[in-house]
């Protein structure tokens, strides 16, 4: 993978059974690149750029050199190379955080499929369907007021239509697709207002509370204003 001339290897903090690899040459830099293929996380650790004279990484000159030499000068053992990533720095703290958050632990992430906030696994009530890139605000407003409340929830990835079918398991649960949804003691709902309010209303133990006290009107007159800007927004962008 090269980017203004400076190119990075991405090696993934799994498996490395489940990588694809490639030899990559551009613009005077060469670089080594890792592909990702089971949604592991990325490592990007950068190579020396010759245009601008910057020093080689050691550890990757060292690694491809081993590669190289143990495979008779062909294309380098993807393994060896994985390893030597996860010995980094970089790598063993994301290596850590990856291990964290399988826990249900950490710092928020969009990669997380369970957190706990230090309860047990067994007690967790809540299911959020999100999306899988990342960026639905609708489903962001959820997901930031369970970590707000620290609520304990799983978290299952679905793809928006834009970036390919939903599965068919989850169109049995929610026929008109559309997310984000939860599932809170085995019902399912739908819609990030109706869901924030009945979280709110649901874990009411769990501060800070949603809706301040005699603030309702208020919150409904913003909610109604953030739906038409989403609304409005979404004309714009696909379906001009």
């Amino acid at each position: 993978v090269a980017a203004a001339g400076s190119a990075c290897l991405l090696a993934s903090l799994g498996s490395t059974a489940n990588l694809e690899g490639m030899r990559l040459r551009a613009r005077g830099t060469s670089a080594v690149a890792f592909r990702p293929t089971a949604g592991r996380p990325a490592l990007y650790l950068g190579v020396s750029d010759r245009r601008r004279n910057e020093p080689e990484n050691p550890w990757l000159t060292k690694a491809l050199h081993t590669s190289a030499a143990s495979s008779g000068g062909g294309v380098p053992d993807w393994n060896a190379l994985a390893s030597e990533a996860e010995k980094t720095p970089t790598g063993l703290k994301l290596a850590e955080e990856y291990a964290e958050r399988a826990k249900g632990g950490g710092s928020p992430h969009t990669d997380s499929t369970l957190r706990l906030f230090g309860a047990s696994e067994k007690d967790v009530r809540v299911t959020l369907y999100r999306d899988r890139a990342g960026w639905c605000p609708y489903c962001q407003k959820v997901w930031i007021m369970l970590e707000e409340k620290k609520i304990p929830y799983r978290v299952s990835h679905i793809n928006m239509r834009s970036y390919g079918p939903k599965p068919d398991w989850f169109l049995a649960k929610v026929p008109n697709g559309l997310l984000p949804a939860v599932e809170l003691d085995g019902r399912l709902y739908t819609d990030s207002i109706a869901i924030m309010r009945l979280l709110d209303e649901t874990f009411s133990d769990y501060k800070p509370a949603m809706i301040p006290s005699g603030q309702t009107q208020r919150i409904d007159a913003l909610y109604r204003l953030e739906r038409a800007l989403f609304g409005a927004w979404c004309e714009l962008m696909f379906r001009p």
